[in-house]
């Protein structure tokens, strides 16, 4: 097998990898952003067998991970935190 042969698969692995730990991570966000974000990154790991996924729907993909992340990152914010134990 050739150097290029055992890149490519390298680099497949690592998308698929990527892709997988954030789904993992963002699981059990259950706001509306959480499921669509966790929806777009699940899905391109069922579509990647029929379709190309090479500019758009990459995209798509890595700005709905960059909108769990800054999800995340408000619902753990003091500021939220706060809010959160004064509803009743």
């Amino acid at each position: 097998m050739a150097s290029a042969d055992r890149a490519s698969f390298v680099g497949a692995a690592l998308y698929i990898a990527f892709f997988l730990r954030s789904a993992w991570v963002y699981r059990r966000d259950g706001t509306s952003i959480g499921a669509a974000g966790w929806l777009a990154c699940v899905l391109p790991l069922f579509y990647m067998f029929i379709y190309n996924a090479l500019v758009v729907p990459l995209v798509i993909s890595l700005v709905s991970i960059g909108l769990l992340w800054r999800n995340a990152q408000a619902r753990h914010s003091p500021a939220a935190l706060r809010n959160e134990g004064s509803r009743v």
